[in-house]
């Protein structure tokens, strides 16, 4: 899987001469007053990662895609086309670490499954914005929503709430699968989520959603869709079963 996705980048850099635009330096077009109080933490460092019941090595990761989506830009006396080679040679960096084999017997069951499923959607969030582009990734996002579904079932979310990281990894889940089976999966679990989360609004899940790995070019249209559809999934449950939590 990894030497696929790299040779899929490779492909990309040499079919595109002008390099894909690709700046994953982020700034927020919202003013400050209509962002989550939660959204600070998207500074703080890698030990926030490990909190949520991931192993060290995950979070560190984690922790330098986030940093990648802050990087400022290169020089003015660069072009488009290295910084664009300069971040796609960041991303095989990461991608390579997080798609060689776990060593899960260092880590006990819960973080060792915990930590698999970020691998699988760091990766899928990586890809988001290079999907546009030759040779077509279906498969590839394919197989990784399957492996992500997979891994996740392995969880225990038994007290989700005490760990909105599930949050993250289901929605990225539910974007990329946005046109497969499993997206109805994918929903299912994020409308019991946001009940346990006791989330009402898009932008109180947004502010939970920006605690982690965000890019505000890349991630806000998609999921704000994915909200709308959870939304609405909830309101078709409340009709058939007027039992259903309404948070």
């Amino acid at each position: 899987m990894a030497a696929n996705i790299i040779f899929w980048m490779s492909m990309i850099a040499m079919n595109d001469l002008q390099g894909p635009p690709i700046n994953f330096s982020s700034t927020s077009k919202y003013p400050e007053q209509l962002q989550d109080s939660s959204m600070a933490s998207r500074d703080n460092g890698k030990d926030e990662f490990e909190s949520f019941g991931i192993s060290k090595d995950t979070s560190d990761t984690l922790s330098e895609i986030r940093c990648l989506n802050q990087r400022p830009p290169l020089s003015a006396d660069s072009s488009p086309a290295q910084e664009a080679l300069s971040v796609l040679g960041r991303l095989c960096s990461i991608l390579q670490r997080l798609l060689r084999p776990q060593q899960s017997s260092l880590n006990s069951p819960s973080v060792a499954a915990l930590s698999k499923s970020c691998h699988f959607a760091a990766t899928l969030y990586i890809l988001f914005p290079l999907c546009g582009y030759f040779p077509d990734p279906t498969l590839m996002v394919n197989a990784l929503v399957h492996r992500l579904k997979d891994s996740l079932g392995s969880v225990d979310t038994s007290d989700a709430a005490r760990n909105p990281l599930l949050l993250w990894l289901l929605s990225v889940g539910g974007v990329a699968a946005c046109r497969l089976p499993e997206h109805g999966w994918f929903i299912g679990h994020l409308v019991v989520l946001i009940g346990d989360l006791d989330i009402r609004s898009w932008w109180h899940m947004r502010g939970y959603l920006t605690r982690f790995v965000w890019h505000d070019v890349f991630c806000e249209d998609p999921f704000q869709i994915l909200w709308e559809q959870i939304v609405i999934k909830r309101d078709d449950l409340l009709l058939t079963d007027p039992y259903v939590d309404q948070s």
